[in-house]
């Protein structure tokens, strides 16, 4: 239901590099799917949006989410996250792989099996009711990141991961300056 944007460095000038226009007819929605690392060079956390000109996309785990929600406006992504929330905290799962994978070759061939009445290697009715995110997680072309649940961690692991924090509603929030300087001090009594 959605696909991912690009913001494409031109020089001075950025440009938006977004699906084909025919593909946008059927999506639910597009999204941004940039790499965001910390100083320490950690994955922890994503813009909610970015923006460039007069467009602003959501990241493409927010509109999952949002999709599989039935929220489909501006407004109704909004509604999605608490209130003033820039950036997207991930609540990691704590492990790697924590979503359940299938090989697309397998797909494709239970497919082509079911319609030749052979019995699938991939029952359909594992799909029924789930969110389906498609990418590479394994060999030499993923791009991988260290993230506070796995040093190696596929960029679709990470999209899961946003996706999952934003339909749970477990969202992380930092902690204020006087909660911060309450946990020092506690902390430093002990």
């Amino acid at each position: 239901h959605s696909l991912p944007v690009d913001l494409e460095p031109g020089g001075e000038k950025k440009m938006w590099v977004l699906p084909p226009a025919e593909y946008q007819l059927y999506l639910g929605g597009i999204g941004y799917l940039q790499d965001f690392t910390d100083k320490g060079g950690v994955v922890r956390s994503v813009p909610a949006s970015i923006a460039w000109g007069r467009e602003r996309f959501y990241h493409l785990g927010l509109q999952v989410a949002a999709d599989a929600l039935e929220e489909k406006t501006h407004a109704d992504v909004l509604r999605v996250l608490p209130k003033e929330m820039p950036q997207i905290m991930i609540h990691w799962t704590g492990r790697p792989g924590a979503f359940r994978r299938y090989a697309y070759a397998d797909i494709v061939r239970s497919f082509q099996g079911a319609q030749r009445g052979l019995k699938a290697a991939v029952d359909p009715a594992d799909f029924k009711g789930k969110i389906c995110l498609i990418g590479l997680t394994a060999g030499d072309s993923v791009r991988r990141y260290v993230t506070p649940a796995d040093s190696k961690m596929p960029r679709l692991d990470v999209l899961a991961e946003v996706t999952n924090t934003v339909l749970t509603h477990k969202f992380l929030r930092p902690l204020s300056f006087r909660q911060n300087a309450g946990l020092y001090l506690l902390l430093g009594l002990s």
